[in-house]
């Protein structure tokens, strides 16, 4: 993601009254969904973690997340997949800290190439940082779709442990 890129994404981004961010793509307002992921410990169910999930919105009626997901260019696909990334981590910062471990989603389809994944990921680090969490707090899940080469999605994994996050498949 160039600069100009994140200044985008930063553009689409709105704070909302009750401290919760959104964004815009077109005429869809894009929220998340922080759905929470249970353990069972000491003879009761407790949240350890949260999965960021995106709610898409057209006039504040909610839309079929694979119908949103659909009518996105192709062009455009990668820019939203930040945009969604950078809500969850924005809203994951109020998150109570006993379960501040969150879930993020990677389309292994998108990686263009090592430089911009390499932006992508600078990106995110940051955006961890300002909402306080740590690169060990976020598992980033790849999504079951194929990648466009096996040598970027191999550079892919090891450029995330390298960072310390943790990895899901």
């Amino acid at each position: 993601m160039t600069i100009n890129e994140h200044k985008h994404i930063n553009d689409a981004l709105e704070r909302q009254h009750d401290n919760s961010w959104t964004a815009t793509y077109g005429e869809f307002t894009l929220r998340s969904a922080l759905q929470p992921i249970f353990k069972f410990a000491n003879g009761k169910l407790r949240p350890v973690a949260f999965e960021g999930l995106l709610r898409p919105y057209l006039d504040e009626t909610p839309v079929l997340t694979g119908s949103f997901l659909q009518s996105v260019s192709m062009q455009d696909q990668s820019h939203v997949e930040s945009i969604a990334r950078t809500l969850h981590v924005r809203n994951a910062g109020t998150l109570p800290t006993s379960a501040q471990r969150l879930f993020l989603n990677f389309d292994p389809s998108l990686i263009e190439s090592k430089p911009k994944l390499e932006q992508t990921l600078d990106d995110l680090g940051t955006e961890l940082r300002i909402s306080g969490l740590s690169p060990t707090a976020c598992v980033c899940e790849i999504t079951e779709k194929a990648a466009r080469s096996r040598e970027d999605l191999n550079y892919f994994v090891y450029a995330l442990r390298a960072r310390g996050y943790t990895i899901a498949v």
